[in-house]
């Protein structure tokens, strides 16, 4: 039986307090991508509605904010790095790309839950174009739902969790949506709201995260 391990959330940049509270993720391994049974059944619940106007007003908000307070440290990085998401999960490729507001990652049989009153998911994340990509079941409360609109015009409704992830010795905590990204680049996104704690990004190279280069 596998065990469930409890995994605190990285900060952003270790900015936070010890003694602020965070909210905790679990991961487990998985054979295949499947749950193992060890992790009990909730029930699936509707989410609340989300205010579209809103969420997009909060995010030019954030956006004009960094513009007009940039970051100290600009570490160039490759448009291709490896990214470890949480604790027990193997280094996965990831593409980052400013083009994109938010992160993605490859998420397969998501399901929704009720946690003490709050919505959670639980999701398995691996590479799908590796055959030999260990699985790791995550659950993390939702943060908001987004509705993102596909290549072929239709809107497509995503969860979005807050995870913590580690590039190139570098630990921050930003939202990721879940989505299918079979046959993309890379399983994993990293958007601009991640680059803004990073650094700058050099279309022409990758795997510049563990060299430290500053600018």
């Amino acid at each position: 039986m596998d065990e469930i391990v409890e995994a605190k959330v990285a900060p952003k940049e270790e900015a936070k307090s010890s003694s602020e509270s965070v909210t905790k993720t679990e991961e487990v391994p998985l054979e295949s991508g499947k749950d193992s049974g060890s992790v009990p059944k909730e029930e699936p619940i509707e989410s609340a509605p989300v205010d579209e106007k809103t969420a997009e007003a909060a995010e030019e908000a954030e956006d004009k904010k960094h513009e007009e307070d940039p970051m100290e440290a600009r570490q160039i990085l490759g448009w291709k790095e490896w990214v470890k998401v949480g604790t027990k999960a193997e280094q996965m490729r990831a593409k980052l790309d400013s083009g994109a507001r938010t992160s993605s990652l490859h998420a397969e049989d998501v399901e929704e839950f009720e946690r003490d009153g709050r919505s959670w998911v639980r999701f398995s994340m691996r590479d799908p174009e590796e055959e030999d990509s260990k699985a790791i079941l995550i659950k993390a409360p939702v943060q908001r739902i987004a509705k993102v609109k596909n290549t072929d015009g239709t809107m497509e409704r995503r969860f979005v969790v807050e995870l913590g992830f580690e590039m190139g010795g570098r630990h921050l905590r930003e939202e990721f949506t879940l989505n299918d990204r079979t046959g993309m680049t890379c399983p994993i996104l990293i958007g601009r709201n991640a680059l803004r704690h990073l650094g700058y990004v050099d279309c022409s190279r990758v795997d510049l995260a563990p060299k430290k280069i500053f600018k």
